[in-house]
């Protein structure tokens, strides 16, 4: 494997995209590491460690996308963040020393053209 393919593997499985590529190869390798990569980083916690370290294991759930919690009868559940749904008109405010009525006068300026 080349450096580069390397990097661009380890870029794409740290920020959890996925990879667009023609080389048969990469994407075989690609699949191989991403099952050991994750494997490897995700930690399961006993429900007990679970209820000390919540605060530890949510900011690990942000960082990593999900984390296991196992209990005493071995069901495993997963803990995955939320994904914040923001509304594409949310855009923040400006201040400026314009009124109301400026604003009106300049769209309707516009309007008439």
């Amino acid at each position: 494997m080349y450096a580069y393919d390397a990097y661009f593997l380890d870029c794409a499985l740290r920020q959890k995209a996925p990879i667009l590529t023609l080389d048969s190869r990469l994407k075989k390798q690609h699949k191989a590491l991403e099952y050991r990569y994750w494997r490897y980083k995700m930690h399961v916690y006993t429900y007990s460690e679970a209820r000390q370290k919540l605060a530890i294991i949510l900011d690990q759930a942000e960082n990593m996308g999900k984390v296991l919690i196992r209990r005493k009868d071995g069901r495993t559940f997963a803990l995955t963040p939320e994904k914040a749904v923001a509304s594409p008109l949310d855009v923040p405010t400006i201040k400026t020393n314009i009124t109301t009525k400026e604003i009106v006068d300049i769209i309707r300026e516009g309007r008439e053209r």
